[in-house]
């Protein structure tokens, strides 16, 4: 290969140590887009977890607050029975 007045050979054991730079370099450059990804994955795993537990929080409140409005339903009907019957003995 050449470059310029620079030739290159590829199989010359003088540019050995270049080539084998090269590759690490490559391969490091791999090997952090590999690390930055899988961190990504795992902010948006612990994002998705965490918003899942406040739906699961909210949905527990939810259903806290029906169950208590039905219960109050339930004792003012209980109460306003009652309340005619009492009408009714007096």
């Amino acid at each position: 290969m050449q470059i310029g007045s620079l030739v290159i050979l590829p199989w010359s054991w003088k540019n050995f140590i270049p080539r084998v730079l090269a590759l690490v370099l490559v391969f490091g450059w791999l090997v952090w887009g590999l690390v930055i990804f899988y961190e990504g994955q795992q902010i948006k795993a612990q994002i998705r977890n965490r918003q899942e537990q406040e739906m699961r929080v909210e949905e527990q409140q939810r259903r806290e607050a029906a169950y208590k409005q039905r219960m109050m339903q339930e004792q003012n009907i209980r109460r306003g029975v009652r309340n005619v019957v009492d009408g009714f003995k007096r």
